[in-house]
C-alpha cells in the first residue's frame, strides 16, 4: 500500500467512524457534505463527460469505476451510455 492509499484508507475510517457515531438529527454527516458537493458542481462545463469517460478508459478496475458512477447518479454506466446515445442531438454514430 503507498502512502497516499494509506491516507486516504486511513481518512475513509475515520468518516466510517464518523457516520457510524453521528446521532440521530444531527444534519450534517459524510452524506450530506457529498451531496453539497455535488450540487456545487457546475454541470454546464462541457468536458466531464469526456473527463468521465477517460478515467474509464484509463482504469485498471473498470468495474469499479461503473459502481461509483452508479453509486452517485443512480444510473448504470451502461445505461448512462444508451442515454446519451438516444437522446443526444447530434448527427448519426454507429456503434462498432
Amino acid at each position: 500500500m503507498t502512502e497516499k492509499e494509506k491516507t486516504i484508507s486511513d481518512a475513509i475510517n475515520c468518516v466510517t467512524e464518523l457516520l457510524d457515531n453521528t446521532p440521530n438529527g444531527v444534519i450534517i454527516d459524510a452524506d450530506t457534505i457529498l451531496a453539497d458537493i455535488l450540487d456545487s458542481v457546475d454541470t454546464e462545463v462541457t468536458g466531464l463527460a469526456k473527463e468521465i469517460f477517460q478515467i474509464w478508459q484509463n482504469a485498471a478496475d473498470k468495474e469499479a469505476v461503473e459502481s461509483l458512477f452508479a453509486a452517485l447518479t443512480d444510473v448504470s454506466f451502461d445505461e448512462y451510455l444508451e442515454r446519451c446515445i438516444e437522446q443526444s442531438t447530434r448527427r448519426e454514430c454507429e456503434l462498432e
